[in-house]
């Protein structure tokens, strides 16, 4: 997002490195710093220290390796502890960030596939939908419009199918 720098940011010999977060158009408060720590290792890289740092909802929050750029591991916070991305989170934290790539359970996100009900032309052996443009998986997504199909092969491939009451709806070709 939008946030206001100090016009000495590029100065030479003392630059300012002062940065403050948009307010409708003024200088907002200064965001708290980071408490740099020691206290966890960085597993991914063994160089850098795993760092707590805000969510983007009020009251949650993450860790990521003070090493980043170079190594971009996170992990999910645990009662103020470096956590493993699957874990359950401990006393009623929400998780901010799905173990595995697979759905999160509400209809119409994740990687749904439905039961086939197309012929053969459609089918994959798995019991999907299969992509008339590259052959690969269709599988169910929730997008600003709402729902619709899209190719497992995204971005390769970019065919995508409107939602009919949780099946793809096919162009009919004849």
């Amino acid at each position: 997002g939008f946030f206001w720098g100090c016009s000495n940011y590029n100065r030479d010999g003392d630059p300012c490195k002062a940065t403050f977060p948009d307010d409708r158009g003024k200088p907002g408060k200064a965001k708290a710093p980071i408490a740099k720590s020691t206290d966890y290792p960085c597993p991914a890289c063994g160089k850098g220290y795993l760092q707590r740092r805000a969510g983007k909802k009020p009251g949650t929050y993450w860790w990521g390796c003070n090493a980043y750029p170079a190594c971009k591991h996170t992990a999910p916070d645990n009662d103020g502890k470096p956590g493993v991305w699957g874990d359950k989170p401990a006393s009623g934290q929400a998780s901010s960030k799905p173990a595995t790539g697979k759905s999160s359970g509400k209809p119409g996100t994740g990687t749904q596939t439905a039961n086939n009900r197309r012929g053969s032309s459609t089918a994959l052996s798995g019991g999907g939908y299969r992509c008339p443009d590259c052959g690969g998986e269709l599988v169910q997504r929730s997008g600003s419009k709402g729902v619709f199909w899209g190719c497992k092969n995204y971005p390769k491939c970019k065919h995508t199918e409107p939602d009919a009451h949780g099946e793809p709806r096919f162009a009919a070709t004849e």
